[in-house]
């Protein structure tokens, strides 16, 4: 007996396909999977809102998941921008923010911090560790291995992580998409250009599903287009406490 297992919107580094095309028709003995263990219903709906159609290919005889839901209820995700010109300025509100948290709420090792590119991580721990909050960056050659303290890692690693609290910093048209990524795939032609802006948008897709209950999504300057349905939703329909 083989189980197979897929889901595309959590496709990073691959290419997209359909195993059909490669002579496998399992859409007979497949089944999609609707609802979310981890996640509350207002992060999963918060996360499920930057994906379009063309990422949900069928893969296993994959459907559309327009039936989802989550068994969890908790607090709205917090989307947090800074238009200013100070680069740092969503680190160091992420970074007073995660202290306030690990003093009223949650253990350092419950909340989880990512980023697309590492460098910035490296700005954050130092700004953690002024603030004597416990932080280690994972992922890189073997650091923090035996450490409890905050995860600092880049989307990339993301996968198979979760945490009570999540952090999804500089999410902005800076770094998401990542201007390089997108100039080398559009080198190699329309398809290639065309999967490197859905395997980016997944990387975003794929950190805010590390959340269980809280999710905060901060940047500087231009947020990412990726985020154009949530701030369009929250200028529709704003709160108090946003």
């Amino acid at each position: 007996c083989i189980m197979l297992a897929g889901d595309s919107r959590q496709r990073v580094f691959a290419m997209p396909f359909d195993l059909r095309g490669l002579g496998f028709d399992l859409s007979p003995a497949s089944r999609t999977l609707t609802i979310s263990y981890r996640s509350t219903e207002p992060i999963r709906k918060c996360a499920e809102a930057i994906i379009v159609p063309s990422i949900d290919v069928e893969f296993l005889g994959e459907k559309r998941r327009d039936h989802a839901r989550s068994l969890r209820a908790g607090p709205e995700p917090l989307l947090q921008g800074f238009p200013g010109t100070r680069r740092s300025t969503d680190l160091e509100f992420a970074a007073n923010t995660i202290a306030q948290l690990v003093r009223l709420m949650y253990q350092p090792s419950q909340i989880g911090v990512f980023h697309r590119v590492r460098y910035k991580l490296e700005i954050l721990e130092n700004m953690l560790k002024a603030r004597q909050v416990p932080c280690v960056r994972q992922g890189f050659a073997g650091e923090g291995a035996s450490i409890e303290g905050v995860c600092l890692t880049t989307m990339h690693a993301a996968k198979g992580l979760e945490f009570r609290c999540v952090f999804v910093i500089g999410a902005s048209k800076k770094y998401l998409p990542l201007p390089i990524a997108i100039e080398q795939a559009a080198l190699a032609g329309a398809d290639a250009l065309a999967a490197a802006w859905a395997a980016e948008r997944s990387l975003l897709y794929e950190a805010m599903t590390r959340a269980q209950e809280m999710l905060i999504i901060t940047w500087s300057g231009e947020p990412s287009p990726f985020l154009e349905p949530l701030l369009s939703a929250a200028a529709d329909n704003p709160r108090s406490d946003r």
